[in-house]
């Protein structure tokens, strides 16, 4: 049997969020879950709803029944740390906690959403998540009050167990009206309905030819359940034939893929599956590895590839012609795709090329860093816009910026222990706020086997 949770965080001396409580309730009611809230200290003397003659060691009365003050095991590698109090205008929250994690992961209470892996010798690293919190801003005028004021999320962190202790968590983030919506259903003060077809999913950087196929299978089953109009790909060419990575002999004798035209046809396979999968567009952010394509076609040497060498003047020519027709040199993988039947609804981003959908910009593949830097995940969080990148297969939520994992394979090859690699995709709901849904075991959510 599943046991569901449904944790947040709530400051002392602060009234709770109603119509979000509400909502909540209803969640706990329809999904037969615990309701866990970890309460959270903060010292606010400008507060109107603390008298500085009385005791603010209190919480509001609602909530009171539902308090959790010790550590709590929910499974035995899962714990809330709810014995932690961390201050709430802290800029990293989960920062310096992996000391007391041991084999766990680790849910802690905090109004900041926030998610972080860290790495294990294995191919199951831990996770650690804040929760958003049930009460309402109450902030000191300060630069850290403000700050924490406009980090400050409504919301809560579902949390599923199966019988067999795997477990899975997903933040939910309230709009103004309290309700949320959590994998095609909205959760309201009044009840349970169904939602509306989500605006996106951007799935985990793809690699064809190194596809877990019960991933794909769950990412299917995902994408049935919240029915996105817009589906975004990063990485869908791995180009392991001829990556420039991997130019020694032993992995040209034992590769996936030998011939590059082999690979590019798989990728453009990979292409026509996902755009069958019912969303209105797919687009194909233009990413690292795609490129790979037109370094090798500056990097090849027929000496030393005859095996290719056909296939390259072939592109080569191609190219040459497009820049003497139109002025402008291929996306050769975006032209091979076309040349093997991929449709127009599959749409392929150029770099800097804008997608905004819902407030949150797509088309960042998370490799580029200001100013032609190498990317990183911090460095999105200062855009002054809504992100939602690839590139590092290692989830992470910061501030406004969400990193998605790999739909691929956990073992490249080239990426050796200790990993924080996940599979992991981010769902982007109608109302516009995010989840970010890790797929463990071929599941992406509990009680899917019941």
């Amino acid at each position: 049997m599943t046991k569901r949770y449904l944790i947040t965080y709530a400051q002392n001396a602060t009234p709770i969020h109603k119509p979000f409580f509400a909502s909540m309730q209803a969640f706990c009611k329809a999904n037969n879950a615990t309701l866990v809230v970890v309460p959270g200290r903060y010292k606010n003397p400008t507060s109107r709803w603390t008298n500085q003659q009385e005791n603010d060691d209190w919480w509001a009365e609602e909530i009171t029944p539902f308090l959790q003050f010790d550590r709590r095991s929910l499974c035995k590698n899962l714990k809330v740390f709810a014995d932690i109090s961390v201050q709430p205008t802290a800029n990293r929250p989960l920062s310096g906690f992996e000391v007391f994690l041991g084999k766990c992961s680790g849910i802690f209470g905090h109004p900041k959403r926030a998610l972080e892996v860290v790495p294990t010798g294995t191919r199951t690293p831990r996770i650690m998540w804040t929760t958003g919190a049930c009460t309402v801003p109450n902030y000191t005028p300060s630069k850290a009050g403000k700050k924490g004021d406009a980090h400050h999320v409504i919301g809560a962190l579902v949390v599923e167990v199966d019988k067999d202790s795997c477990y899975f968590a997903r933040h939910v983030t309230a709009t103004k009206d309290g309700s949320f919506t959590d994998l095609g259903k909205v959760y309201t003060r009044d009840g349970v309905k169904n939602a509306p077809r989500a605006a996106s999913i951007v799935l985990g950087d793809w690699h064809a030819g190194q596809e877990d196929f019960e991933v794909l299978d769950a990412t299917k089953a995902l994408i049935d359940e919240v029915r996105p109009l817009n589906v975004v790909l990063h990485d869908v060419l791995d180009f392991s034939a001829r990556n420039h990575h991997n130019k020694g002999f032993r992995h040209k004798f034992s590769g996936r893929f030998d011939s590059v035209e082999q690979e590019v046809v798989n990728a453009c396979d990979a292409l026509k599956l996902v755009n069958g999968w019912g969303a209105h567009t797919t687009y194909v952010v233009r990413s690292n590895h795609d490129e790979h394509f037109e370094r090798w076609l500056e990097e090849h040497k027929d000496s030393e590839d005859p095996l290719n060498a056909p296939y390259y003047h072939e592109m080569k020519a191609r190219d040459y012609r497009s820049r003497t027709s139109r002025g402008e040199w291929l996306n050769l993988f975006e032209s091979e795709a076309r040349r093997h039947g991929v449709p127009g609804s599959v749409k392929f981003l150029r770099r800097n090329e804008p997608l905004r959908i819902c407030g949150v910009e797509h088309g960042f593949h998370g490799d580029k860093g200001t100013g032609g830097s190498r990317g990183t995940p911090n460095g999105y969080t200062r855009l002054g816009v809504k992100v939602t990148t690839g590139h590092t297969h290692t989830p992470r939520i910061a501030d406004g910026s969400f990193v998605v994992g790999v739909t691929a394979q956990l073992d490249h090859g080239y990426n050796l222990l200790p990993s924080t690699w996940l599979n992991c995709s981010v769902v982007l709901n109608a109302d516009g706020k995010r989840q970010s849904i890790v797929i463990v075991k071929g599941r992406y959510r509990g009680g899917i086997h019941e």
